[in-house]
């Protein structure tokens, strides 16, 4: 098949850290775009970022790498700043302003 892994596993495992990533940083950005456009705190929304991408770095390396523990790690990070991001943007909409 030409566009297979070929039977590479490490082919593989590149494949799936990408697909993975394309999975989850659109949705990322968005919420943080959302966030920075609801007037969040400048200082929230570089640590909610910077977290964000500290999380798909580590999931990324866990995949490629076949580490449990680290794709564990990534994606639990991932998730909850994910789910804390979403929050925010609702607080925001409902007119609740955060300090900063």
């Amino acid at each position: 098949m030409a566009l297979a892994d070929g039977g590479y596993k490490d082919l593989l495992a590149a494949i799936r850290a990408h697909a993975n990533a394309v999975e989850y940083l659109p949705i990322g950005l968005l919420l943080l775009i959302v966030f920075e456009l609801n007037q969040g705190p400048i200082w929230l929304i570089h640590v909610l970022g910077s977290l964000f991408i500290i999380g798909r770095v580590i999931h990324a390396n866990g995949v490629s790498k076949a580490i449990i523990p680290r794709r564990i790690i990534g994606m639990q990070l991932t998730i909850w700043l994910l789910i804390i991001m979403a929050v925010l943007n609702l607080l925001a909409l409902a007119g609740i302003q955060l300090p900063g």
